[in-house]
């Protein structure tokens, strides 16, 4: 949620399992995430690309403390 939260904007779904966030191009992702389910690092990779963050700005943020904006 936090890195939906910081890379995206226009979060709208917060609570329910399907999430729909702007990329910085202005495209709509549609996110799928169950809070009873683990994140699988395929499902984080083709995230990261859909959002358009790199590998750097990701492990920046992730180092930083994963904090939302």
């Amino acid at each position: 949620m936090n890195l939906l939260k910081f890379f995206g904007t226009d979060l709208r779904g917060e609570g329910s399992p399907q999430l729909m966030v702007t990329n910085r191009s202005g495209k709509k992702v549609a996110v799928h995430c169950h809070p009873s389910q683990g994140f699988w690092p395929q499902a984080l990779s083709r995230l990261m690309r859909d959002l358009e963050v790199s590998r750097d700005e990701f492990w920046s943020w992730s180092d930083s403390g994963r904090k939302a904006r």
